[in-house]
């Protein structure tokens, strides 16, 4: 499947599976909401790699209630431009004294808590580049 691909306001409520796509030209996930897993598991993304925070405040979200451990941000081996054939850079996120690894600049959100003061679910600091990104997950 080749696809020219957009997100900026997208919530998926059911797993997101991106598994084998060929992303053609910008892949912009900042902005989209994961309520469950998702997998980029063999995905090739041909320009640039995905994004998943622009513009400061303009960030993925993930729930802490999925299982991390079901997410899979493997893409293709030679998929282009990954830095060194690497998967998705990720990083360390809390909330609730939740941890969960996804990609740098996302954050967490709890969605059965609500925030009155900012009117939205209360989101972790940015998930910050793992110490040993070639060897933790």
């Amino acid at each position: 499947m080749n696809s020219a691909f957009t997100i900026l306001l997208k919530t998926f409520v059911h797993d997101a599976n991106f598994s084998k796509t060929i992303f053609a030209q910008d892949a912009i996930f900042s902005g989209a909401t994961f309520n469950q897993n998702v997998s980029f598991s063999e995905a090739t993304f041909k320009t640039y790699m995905p994004f998943f925070a622009q513009w400061g405040e303009v960030r993925a979200r993930f729930s802490i209630y999925a299982d991390s451990r079901k997410h899979n941000f493997k893409t293709r081996q030679g998929s282009q431009p990954i830095p060194r054939n690497q998967p998705i850079p990720l990083g360390k996120a809390e909330l609730d004294d939740v941890e969960h690894i996804i990609p740098v600049g996302a954050v967490l959100f709890n969605p059965k808590s609500w925030d009155d003061k900012t009117q939205d679910h209360p989101i972790s600091e940015p998930a910050m580049p793992l110490e040993n990104s070639d060897t933790e997950e």
